[in-house]
């Protein structure tokens, strides 16, 4: 049977990755989108004499929204390029948390710094800013609701067939772990990163660069026959 992905970010999100997928392939993919996150957007006060600090699209997203327009630090190209798109003038990491901690550090800015995230969130970025001195806060900009993976997606998971799941995030990565419990032979996870393979005991492969090129990759790979 023809190999099938499973995408469980939003839909937004969905779309993209089976665009750059079916680009990269040159064919269409058999597929099934099942969000396991629904992004709901909390109010929030920010200072936006602040250089904002971005770890995801969402958190791009919402800093346009508030009404940030000036530089601002990102952990990846598809961050920078949401921020991009909101108007903002990003600096990239191209890389992990860990990346952009070193990056931001190494410009040691005097102006504060303002992590505009989710609510649930990996790396402590501004915790370890802090620890190096610099003037680091946050503000929980939007909601990450936990939902179950479709009928359909279950359909798949059983149809026998081998299915390809990339996770973006250690988050979406505990969750589909969740949702999947029990053996699941044809099962191939795609992870950006070793802290999203970890939800799966390291039973994945890992994109060469954390970045929606990295994953697409692999993602490619693992769909070939």
């Amino acid at each position: 049977m023809t190999p099938a992905l499973l995408l469980t970010r939003p839909k937004g999100g969905s779309a993209r990755v089976l665009r750059a997928v079916e680009l990269s392939l040159g064919r269409e993919v058999p597929h099934v989108v099942s969000p396991l996150l629904d992004i709901v957007d909390l109010p929030v006060t920010a200072d936006l004499s602040a250089i904002p600090i971005l770890t995801s699209e969402q958190g791009a997203r919402r800093a346009g929204g508030l009404g940030y327009q000036g530089r601002a630090y990102c952990v990846g190209d598809r961050t920078a390029a949401m921020a991009r798109a909101q108007g903002m003038r990003p600096i990239s990491a191209g890389g992990t948390s860990d990346d952009l901690v070193k990056m931001i550090r190494a410009a040691a800015p005097e102006t504060p710094l303002i992590h505009i995230r989710g609510r649930h969130t990996r790396g402590d970025v501004v915790e370890r800013l802090r620890m190096a001195g610099l003037p680091a806060s946050d503000a929980v900009a939007y909601e990450q609701i936990a939902r179950p993976l479709s009928r359909a997606a279950r359909a798949l998971l059983e149809s026998g067939s081998r299915v390809v799941a990339p996770v973006f995030s250690p988050r979406s990565a505990e969750l589909l772990a969740k949702e999947i419990a029990g053996p699941h032979p044809d099962l191939r996870i795609v992870a950006i990163s070793e802290n999203a393979a970890n939800a799966f005991g390291g039973k994945a492969t890992v994109a060469e660069k954390p970045e929606m090129a990295g994953m697409v990759a692999a993602i490619c790979l693992e769909l070939s026959p």
